[in-house]
């Protein structure tokens, strides 16, 4: 395995976690106020994150949001933004998060602007607000659904980007309400796997293995 895999291997976390902030440190020292520096600021706040340096954490990602490069790459901007409402939230100023990601969702990237939605949305929910957080997640899962099909129009492959947000908004609003989202139906799907059967699937499943009919509680003919 280390023949294939070349990278430095490291005895804990903590320690990979100081190599790499000395080597940002060194990036940002040695190529002030270019790309790559902020690149490193931003990367080394996301580290900050990991340690649960909070305050140095929003120190950086702030810096990162006060750069040319955030103001015209709204991946950066993005990525800081989420990364300021993560370090506030893990400092227990839910207002403060509200509010960085309140900016997040205000982004003209679709991803971005649905990720602060829905990081609003749980932050809603720690502030006891269900029904705002409810509000804020249809809101977001009508707009997911706007983008998938405009992604549809212009993809001929099945790829779609914004998978993971749609099954982490879903899951958020089942949470609140069971009855806010429709059971997912994939043809063929198996329970555990994202699919669910219908009672026409079901019975055509049983018909196909003679067990229509057969037992307790399924459907019958």
């Amino acid at each position: 395995q280390k023949k294939a895999d070349t990278r430095r291997l490291f005895v804990s976390d903590a320690e990979r976690e100081k190599t790499a902030l000395a080597k940002y440190d060194g990036v940002i020292s040695g190529y002030p106020g270019s790309g790559t520096a902020i690149l490193s600021q931003l990367n080394k706040a996301g580290v900050l994150l990991d340690q649960r340096a909070w305050d140095k954490a929003v120190t950086e990602f702030r810096s990162v949001l006060a750069t040319p490069l955030a103001a015209n790459d709204l991946d950066v901007k993005g990525r800081a933004l989420e990364g300021v409402g993560f370090a506030l939230e893990g400092k227990k100023d839910l207002k403060g998060a509200l509010a960085s990601f309140t900016d997040l969702s205000k982004t003209k990237a679709p991803t971005f602007s649905l990720l602060g939605h829905y990081h609003r949305a749980r932050v809603l929910l720690a502030q006891g607000k269900k029904d705002d957080a409810k509000a804020e997640l249809l809101a977001a899962r009508k707009t997911l659904e706007k983008e998938r099909l405009l992604v549809a129009k212009v993809s001929t492959g099945s790829i779609n980007p914004f998978k993971w947000l749609s099954r982490a908004i879903d899951d958020a609003l089942r949470r609140i309400d069971p009855k806010a989202v429709p059971a997912t139906v994939i043809p063929g799907g198996m329970p555990g796997q994202g699919g669910t059967f219908t009672p026409e699937m079901l019975k055509e499943l049983l018909r196909s293995k003679g067990l229509e009919g057969k037992l307790p509680g399924a459907p019958g003919k």
